[in-house]
């Protein structure tokens, strides 16, 4: 618990002096998937929390895509995303406004021009 509540002071403090965006989202879920048990009641809202904070902030990247997968129940991923976890939102898939603020990587650039050459 106590490396959680530090990264969560860390998240704060980030605030502060930046903006987060969807790589600090995405670090936010995986350390409630690997830092909160499923069993945590607290775990539940702040997954649902940081969600929807990214999804606000348009920071919704393949990455907090895929860590709300691991993060969040069966249930609450279907409340957020309209899918079942077997059937994943991808982040093409998604609605422009949660991801209209997402800052492409240069490799995920040169990814997505090398599958239009081909």
């Amino acid at each position: 618990m106590e490396a959680f509540i530090i990264t969560v002071s860390t998240l704060v403090l980030l605030q502060k002096y930046a903006r987060p965006d969807s790589v600090t989202y995405g670090t936010m879920l995986r350390a409630c998937s690997n830092l909160l048990p499923r069993s945590d009641s607290r775990r539940h809202v702040l997954v649902e929390r940081i969600f929807d904070r990214a999804r606000a902030e348009g920071q919704v990247s393949q990455m907090v895509l895929t860590q709300l997968r691991f993060a969040a129940s069966p249930d609450l991923y279907k409340r957020l995303t309209g899918r079942d976890v077997q059937t994943q939102l991808r982040f093409n898939q998604a609605p422009y406004a949660w991801k209209a603020n997402v800052v492409e990587s240069s490799q995920q650039r040169r990814r997505r021009r090398q599958r239009k050459q081909n």
